[in-house]
């Protein structure tokens, strides 16, 4: 009887402590914080991941804060709180007409895996584990970080498991080319309508090995091109948005279909 009213005793003791601790470091916290830092603290999941490249969330608060980094870098924040980050804190991202976002990978089912996946459904866990699971490495790992960072739901998986943009609702801002951990993302001219949807330029030899809708960099498209709007860099090929006429005729000449009407 005596044992378990000294237990008792000291783990009212310990409680005490424990308490008195975390008031205590919850008040000194909040001193370091002002009343900016403070309102964009309490929307992040303050999991202290360091993805966004800070030591903490607070430390993330503070720089997005002083404008040094966007609040969509952290790739945990709900979409709710990243708007309303956005709306108090400026005036929003800067919407761009002229330009649209654009996936360049159609992979997904198409594109092998080089082993099954069990971890966190977040593409930079994937890509963090051997560069993905996808046998290749500038693949898009369909987890849709992108998709959680879109304030105008312009972005969702498709059914090959990989994602993909809704042209009718971008509206060019930018903030999903941040967070693909492969770059896959990037904004074109909205008056595009014909994209190489790839991003593979390493290892051509084998790329159809590992995908059936990859570039393999048989330049077919640039020889077929009537008025020179397609070129080869750093082995991959590129549309000139302003010389293109939209005739598709590579669209019909790409052996692997990896060129595309958007």
């Amino acid at each position: 009887m005596m044992t378990m009213t000294i237990l008792i005793a000291v783990g009212i003791v310990v409680g005490v402590l424990v308490f008195t601790l975390l008031v205590s470091f919850l008040i000194n916290r909040s001193k370091r914080l002002n009343s900016k830092e403070k309102f964009i603290h309490s929307l992040l999941p303050e999991l202290d991941c360091g993805k966004c490249g800070c030591p903490n969330c607070e430390a993330f608060a503070k720089e997005v804060s002083d404008e040094k980094q966007d609040v969509s870098n952290c790739p945990y924040i709900l979409k709710a709180n990243l708007s309303k980050v956005n709306r108090v804190i400026k005036k929003g991202y800067i919407n761009n007409s002229n330009m649209i976002a654009c996936v360049k990978c159609k992979g997904g089912k198409d594109c092998k895996n080089k082993f099954d996946y069990k971890g966190q459904n977040f593409c930079w866990c994937k890509e963090s584990l051997h560069s993905g699971n996808k046998s290749c490495d500038q693949a898009c790992l369909g987890c849709g970080d992108c998709v959680r960072v879109c304030r105008y739901n312009a972005i969702f998986i498709n059914e090959k498991g990989v994602a993909e943009v809704d042209r009718a609702k971008c509206t060019g801002c930018g903030a999903c080319t941040y967070v693909c951990p492969n770059n896959l993302i990037e904004r074109i001219p909205a008056k595009q309508t014909v994209q190489v949807v790839c991003n593979n330029s390493v290892d051509k030899m084998s790329v159809t090995n590992k995908c059936k809708v990859g570039c393999s960099g048989c330049g077919l498209c640039e020889k077929i091109c009537p008025v020179g709007a397609i070129y080869f860099k750093n082995g991959m090929p590129f549309i000139d948005a302003d010389r293109c006429i939209s005739c598709n005729k590579c669209v019909g000449a790409c052996p692997n279909g990896t060129i595309s009407r958007l």
